[in-house]
């Protein structure tokens, strides 16, 4: 008897396991408000992209709509999702849900911030690989060395295996980790004070403000880890930059959405040539 109500409750126990696995990977209406981030007024026609899946899955789940009058939307997701939205005239804004089977029916509410800077910036990439002994400069948009004149910022090994982030001339950095108000796209603006001229090396969620050797120019920039092959054929670390720079001299580092952050097509929209 004993024996019998142990399986009993071995199997309700796996069958409860079962029963949860089964909610958390079901696909499931994800729905959503968005909001302009000042005045709490629904945005209509606001592009959404859900981009969702698991990373044993080769193939995740995309769902691609826009926001109706009152603002909302609903969007098929499964497992962690990823919320993009974006709208003409205001900053590109979004959540990561760690999983939506804990939503609930009200779903999640984002607010998104009109673009605010009258002079906006392009967003840059430099990808040839950021390393110990190389500087940048901001103002060529290009990499140089440490010493250079040009340099604005430098990456410095301290002998001990720890990597920091110097700045040049009469500039400075401040560091500025991502919360639900700042990030690349969502920080309008420049720190006026507060600028230091070393600081940790630091690749996770978050950006460097940065005050250029002559002191009179504003940037900001991540610092990205990633992998590249060498001749040899092996992966070694390297790091590059995404980053925004004012040239004007204001400490406006709005940046201009010069194209939808997702596939035309995703939307039912055709590309223009």
């Amino acid at each position: 008897m004993i024996a019998k109500l142990c399986l009993i409750g071995v199997a309700v126990l796996a069958l409860t396991i079962g029963l949860f696995q089964a909610a958390t990977y079901w696909t499931k209406d994800v729905r959503g408000k968005v909001i302009r981030a000042d005045t709490g007024l629904p945005i209509e026609n606001a592009f959404v992209a859900v981009e969702s899946g698991f990373d044993w899955e080769e193939q995740g789940i995309g769902s691609y709509v826009k926001t109706d009058a009152d603002g909302q939307f609903t969007a098929k997701a499964r497992g962690s999702a990823s919320i993009r939205i974006w709208k003409q005239g205001y900053a590109l804004g979004g959540i990561l849900v760690p999983n939506v089977a804990d939503l609930d029916r009200h779903g999640v509410v984002i607010r998104v911030r009109e673009l605010s800077a009258s002079s906006l910036i392009p967003e840059n990439n430099d990808r040839e690989g950021w390393g110990a002994g190389d500087g940048f400069s901001f103002q060529q948009g290009k990499i140089v060395a440490a010493d250079s004149e040009q340099a604005d910022i430098a990456l410095v090994d301290s002998g001990q295996g720890e990597l920091f982030v110097e700045s040049r001339g009469n500039g400075g950095l401040v560091y500025q980790a991502y919360d639900e108000a700042h990030d690349l796209y969502n920080t309008p603006e420049a720190p006026i004070s507060g600028y230091e001229s070393r600081l940790p090396l630091n690749t996770g969620m978050g950006l460097y403000y940065v005050k250029t050797r002559d002191g009179k120019h504003y940037a900001k920039v991540r610092v990205m880890r990633g992998q590249k092959m060498t001749q040899h054929g092996s992966d070694f670390s390297y790091y590059w930059l995404n980053w925004a720079f004012q040239p004007d001299g204001t400490r406006d580092l709005e940046i201009e959405p010069t194209k939808l952050p997702f596939p035309f097509f995703k939307f039912g929209i055709k590309p223009t040539r």
